[in-house]
């Protein structure tokens, strides 16, 4: 006869090994899913824990902060975004991967939305409003279970950005371990509504956000720095925008504002917005903001907005030779002379080709590469201290065919902590 012992592992024992051979054994991965929900759209990225893998993607624009427009009488948003709830639009979004987390495993595939910096702009009420849309339109009978719905903290998207830097450079494993005795690179990400900047100013052996310097520039992504310059333009009674291509016009605060294509005029007038006080003083330095920082220290790879304008200022520039031939490491100074004739370019010949010059520039972003390569010139220079001459940030899309962006980092440390 078996004791009660036996018969509790007799029990036991399937259900034990059922779950080593789905968790360690089966073929089947353990998937998980992370939506960067950005300022100009949202990205949905799948992952596999082991091994650790990114093995999906898909985007919807626009941001969830476009649904904070006031709705009509008949309760429909503004003709600014097509879908009339976020649900719905998410619903597409998640339409777009089924073919890649098999029907069996979507229960069991966990998925995190995390807003970044365009739901840090409007208030917490407005936020808690769409994201409770979400969770109540993205229930039952949904298939995947939503972990989480909140706004990510500045601080979090610039240490996942380091992370996801480090991992796909191969300096940490997927264990988030140091290889070898290189230093860890920076990061510098930028996107429609904030900048952030992280690195290790003292060098240390140990992988610790405490230990990192992480600062978000709230208000001064690509997007919001612009307004902030086309607004100082009007409050000082003019109509000539110096951060625009020669000829482009745009009507704002009640004023028609004409390009100029000044790129140093641009370049002073990003200063009196960046640090109004140190602009107008004799001090080289300036505290964008008002925040301090450390010296710079070390590589950085610059990702997101940086890639993108700096990549259509190397395919369209005519004038910044050493810029080009230095790509992907430029120097500062090599940006702020191939800025100076791409924003001098006049917009009648940079007209019919807006849509198509560049690869990865949308048709309604074009006009605004110039200000935007003057603002990224600006930042590394006179915001964080690069050295004009140096060769210390590599502006990237991919490394190893893997997009580098900021849920690479959080998928990692989830990861990690669920092995734990």
């Amino acid at each position: 006869m078996l004791s009660p012992y036996q018969i509790t592992l007799l029990l036991v024992l399937p259900i034990l090994l059922s779950y080593i051979y789905s968790t360690y054994i089966s073929p089947n991965p353990q998937y998980s899913i992370i939506i960067d929900a950005g300022s100009t759209g949202s990205r949905l990225f799948i992952y596999t824990s082991s091994p650790f893998s990114r093995i999906g993607s898909a985007k919807i624009s626009p941001g969830l902060n476009a649904f904070t427009f006031t709705r009509d009488e008949s309760n429909d948003y503004t003709k600014k975004n097509k879908y009339k709830t976020p649900q719905q639009q998410y619903v597409k979004l998640f339409n777009k991967i089924q073919s890649i987390v098999p029907a069996s495993r979507r229960s069991m595939t966990p998925v995190k939305i995390l807003a970044t910096a365009g739901m840090r702009l409007i208030s917490n009420e407005q936020s808690e409003e769409i994201y409770e849309s979400l969770r109540e339109g993205l229930g039952s009978p949904f298939p995947y279970p939503i972990l989480n719905i909140s706004t990510l903290s500045g601080r979090e998207e610039g240490y996942y950005s380091l992370l996801s830097s480090n991992y796909l450079l191969g300096i940490i494993d997927e264990d988030m371990r140091r290889i070898g005795g290189e230093g860890m690179v920076g990061s510098l990400d930028m996107g429609g509504s904030s900048t952030q900047i992280t690195f290790d100013p003292e060098g240390a052996e140990e992988i610790r956000e405490e230990g990192l310097f992480i600062h978000s520039y709230l208000g001064f992504g690509g997007d919001t720095l612009r307004e902030k310059v086309w607004d100082k333009i009007v409050s000082s009674n003019s109509d000539s925008n110096p951060c625009a291509f020669v000829g482009w016009s745009v009507t704002w605060g009640g004023r028609t504002l004409t390009g100029t294509g000044s790129s140093e005029k641009c370049r002073s007038l990003i200063l009196s917005v960046l640090d109004p006080v140190s602009a107008h003083s004799t001090s080289s330095k300036i505290n964008i903001d008002g925040i301090e920082h450390p010296k710079i220290r070390g590589k950085f790879l610059a990702m997101s907005l940086y890639f993108f304008a700096s990549d259509c200022l190397r395919s369209m520039s005519k004038g910044g030779e050493r810029f080009v031939q230095n790509w992907p490491n430029p120097s500062p100074n090599d940006m702020r002379e191939a800025v100076k004739d791409f924003c001098g370019r006049n917009w009648e010949e940079l007209e019919p080709v807006r849509g198509t010059a560049h690869k990865w520039t949308r048709f309604d972003g074009f006009p605004h590469r110039c200000l935007e390569t003057v603002y990224i010139h600006t930042l590394l220079r006179d915001g964080y201290g690069f050295d004009g001459d140096g060769r210390d940030v590599e502006f990237v899309l991919e490394i190893g065919g893997e997009e580098v962006e900021w849920t690479m980092g959080m998928a990692l440390e989830s990861r990690v902590k669920s092995m734990k």
